[in-house]
C-alpha cells in the first residue's frame, strides 16, 4: 500500500502526516527524510491553489456562524506556536490536530470548552455564600454529570493569512531517553545522548465562537474563553509557553460584520448584566481599543458591588487597567479612595 500511495504527489499535510509517511525504519536514512516531509509541510497553506479552496471554505463557515442567534466571534492570534494533539497516535511518533479535508491546524471545541471552565474555576469566592451561586453558574455555562452545559464551543479555525504559513518545523529533545524509558528506574547522568525529535506545530491567527442562550451569557463566555487562552493556554507543552494566545481584535456578534471589521467594531460587553464573579475576567480581557470606553462602565457597575472583598479585587484590577493604558477620569477617584480605606462622607 506504501509503494501505490508513494507515486501519487501532494503536500496536503494531513495525508502527508496521517497515511504518506515515509518508511522511516532505516535509521541511517531517517533523518534525511523526516527533514524533506518537514519542509514540505511548512509550505502548506491549506490546498494546492495557493490556499483559494481553504479561503472560500472558511469565508463560508464565517457567514453561517455570523447568522446564528446570540453568537459571539473573536480572532486571536498565537503568541509563539501551538500544538494540540502531539500525543495522538502517528507514524511520526508525534502528532498534531488538523481539519481532515483542508490539513491546517484546527483546535476542537472539547479543548476550549476546557480551557475556559478551568479558568471560571479559578475564580471561586471566597465567600461562602457566593460560592453556591459560581457553582450554579459553572454548571450553567459547561454542564455536568446531571445538567447539559447551555454554550456551544465551536472548533477554532485557522485564519487564512497569505504572509504566514500554518505549520511549522519544532523540535523536542530529550536528554534522557532511559530515564523516561524505565519510568524513573534508571537515573539520568552527564553521559546520556540527548534525542532531538522533530514535530510540527502550528502559528498564526485562529477564530473562535461561542454561543450560548442570550448575547450576555456568550459574552462571559467567550470572556472566560479568551482569559484561558491568554493565561492558561491550550494544547500541549503550555508550561513552555505553547499555546498562549494575545488580544487581537475586538468581541463584535451576529451582524453583518466581517473578522476582519472586527476591530472597528462596537463592543458587546454589558458590564451591568455581569455577575459580579465575571467582573474580573471580562476586564483582565479587555483589549487596549476597548478600555477608554469600557473601563467607565466597569467602574460604574464596580460601585453596585455590595461584598467588600469582591469591590476590592475587581477595584484593585480596574486601577492597574487603568494605570497601563492611560485611560482615566473622574470615575476612578471613588475607586482609588476605597483602596486607600477613605470611605465617601455622608450627609447628616
Amino acid at each position: 500500500m506504501r509503494d501505490v500511495l508513494s507515486k501519487y504527489k501532494t503536500s496536503h499535510a494531513g495525508l502527508l502526516l496521517e497515511r504518506l509517511v515515509p518508511d522511516l525504519s532505516d535509521s541511517s536514512t531517517k533523518p534525511e527524510k523526516i527533514a524533506s516531509l518537514m519542509s514540505t509541510l511548512e509550505d502548506w497553506c491549506g490546498s494546492d491553489d495557493n490556499g483559494k479552496l481553504y479561503q472560500h471554505a472558511f469565508n463560508s463557515l464565517q457567514e453561517q456562524l455570523q447568522r446564528l442567534p446570540n453568537i459571539v466571534l473573536k480572532q486571536l492570534k498565537v503568541t509563539d506556536r501551538i500544538i494540540v494533539g502531539l500525543g495522538a497516535e502517528n507514524p511520526m511518533e508525534t502528532s498534531i490536530t488538523l481539519n481532515r479535508l483542508f490539513g491546517v491546524p484546527i483546535i476542537p471545541g472539547s479543548a476550549l470548552k476546557g480551557v475556559a471552565r478551568r479558568y471560571a474555576e479559578m475564580f471561586e469566592p471566597e465567600d461562602k455564600e457566593r460560592k453556591g451561586d459560581h457553582t450554579k453558574q459553572i454548571q450553567f455555562l459547561f454542564g455536568d454529570v446531571n445538567f447539559g452545559g447551555r454554550i456551544t464551543f465551536f472548533d477554532a479555525w485557522w485564519v487564512p493569512d497569505q504572509q504566514e504559513k500554518p505549520l511549522c518545523k519544532d523540535v523536542i529533545t530529550v536528554h534522557h531517553q532511559e530515564y523516561y524509558r524505565t519510568k524513573g528506574k534508571k537515573p539520568p547522568t552527564d553521559f546520556d545522548d540527548p534525542n532531538p525529535m522533530s514535530f510540527v506545530s502550528a502559528k498564526g491567527t485562529f477564530l473562535f465562537a461561542v454561543q450560548g442562550p442570550t448575547k450576555e451569557w456568550s459574552q462571559l463566555a467567550m470572556a472566560l474563553l479568551q482569559g484561558g487562552l491568554c493565561h492558561l493556554g491550550v494544547g500541549a507543552k503550555t508550561s513552555s509557553g505553547y499555546g498562549r494566545f494575545q488580544d487581537d481584535t475586538a468581541v463584535f456578534g451576529s451582524s453583518t460584520q466581517s473578522a476582519g471589521q472586527a476591530s472597528s467594531a462596537e463592543p458587546l460587553i454589558d458590564p451591568s448584566a455581569m455577575p459580579d464573579e465575571a467582573l474580573k475576567t471580562a476586564i483582565e480581557s479587555l483589549s487596549r481599543a476597548n478600555m477608554k470606553d469600557l473601563l467607565p462602565k466597569f467602574a460604574a457597575r464596580w460601585d453596585t458591588i455590595q461584598s467588600d472583598h469582591m469591590k476590592r479585587q475587581v477595584g484593585q484590577i480596574i486601577r492597574e487597567k487603568s494605570r497601563i493604558s492611560g485611560v482615566s477620569g473622574p470615575w476612578l477617584n471613588p475607586i482609588n479612595n476605597f483602596l486607600q480605606g477613605k470611605r465617601p462622607n455622608r450627609r447628616r
